[in-house]
């Protein structure tokens, strides 16, 4: 770990779901034991880490604001660089960069790994060429598959993302949950529910989940 008189800190801002603040959580972790010191406020910082959120064009929006908040407290002397990770940088890569110039880099969540060493480049200088997207998306499972239920009870359904480079992520909370027929089922999508499945009626209708423009389908049978 580098001497105190070499730490550097870092402002990390966390927008969006519980997903990015495990992720900040993360970050912050790997931050501290490559030599940086965490801390509240961007003024006091060397580099402002911003985590956005993609997911929905109010996120995103909260996203740019924020880093065009954090560009403009640069320009004021303090901190030397304002970076941009999470969904949206790793979402829109090197689109972003060029369509938001006040950001010093655009990370995507390859660099995690070395997100002291990534971060201390760009407050010395360097100016990284941001990635150029790939779509990891590639099936939304939902489960239980095809199930059945007799009117007046309920289930509870899961969607979880399956991505080409093999990895896995629980979805119900992100996902916008549907039902094809109300009459036979209904779903939440509220948050602290999301998935849950109400039968109200025999018959049949398509319980569907959609993250990302990815929709994950199974059909109920809800029987007298």
């Amino acid at each position: 770990m580098p001497a105190p008189s070499t730490r550097r800190a870092v402002a990390l801002v966390t927008l969006g779901c519980a997903r990015n603040e495990v992720d900040s959580e993360e970050l912050a972790a790997r931050l501290a034991l490559d030599g940086w010191d965490v801390v509240a406020e961007p003024a006091s910082a060397d580099a402002v880490l911003v985590n956005t959120c993609g997911f929905v064009d109010a996120a995103k929006k909260d996203s740019i604001d924020t880093l065009l908040a954090a560009a403009e407290v640069r320009d004021s002397g303090r901190p030397r660089a304002v970076v941009a990770v999470g969904c949206l940088a790793e979402r829109y890569g090197a689109e972003l960069a060029a369509a938001l110039p006040e950001a010093d880099a655009v990370l995507g969540f390859d660099a995690y790994d070395d997100i002291g060493g990534r971060l201390r480049s760009v407050v010395d200088g360097d100016r990284p060429t941001a990635h150029q997207p790939r779509d990891r998306r590639r099936r939304l499972p939902v489960t239980p598959i095809d199930p059945t239920v007799p009117v007046g009870t309920t289930l509870q359904f899961a969607a979880t993302g399956l991505f080409s480079d093999g990895s896995t992520m629980f979805l119900n909370a992100l996902a916008t949950w549907a039902s094809s027929d109300e009459v036979v089922a209904t779903v939440s999508d509220s948050l602290d529910t999301k998935g849950l499945t109400a039968a109200h009626s025999p018959g049949t209708t398509v319980i569907s989940a959609t993250f990302d423009g990815v929709t994950g389908v199974t059909t109920l049978t809800v029987t007298p």
